[in-house]
């Protein structure tokens, strides 16, 4: 019965793992990342990624952040 358990948990996983697979996929063609990309390319747009993050925490207090 053990490896009953053991295979619902690997099939769980695998399921997990496809539904992550698929929102990346979709955060990537909802930026039109899939496109062959030169690494100039690549790094200007994670730096506008992480300037969009950026704007959004700057304003988070040192106490906020802690927690």
């Amino acid at each position: 019965m053990d490896w009953c358990n053991n295979l619902f948990k690997v099939e769980f996983l695998v399921l997990i793992m496809l539904d992550i697979q698929e929102k990346i996929k979709k955060f990537n063609d909802e930026r039109e990342w899939s496109s062959p990309h030169t690494i100039k390319d690549l790094l200007l747009n994670m730096n506008e990624e992480i300037g969009e993050f950026w704007n959004i925490i700057k304003w988070v207090d040192t106490e906020m952040q802690q927690n």
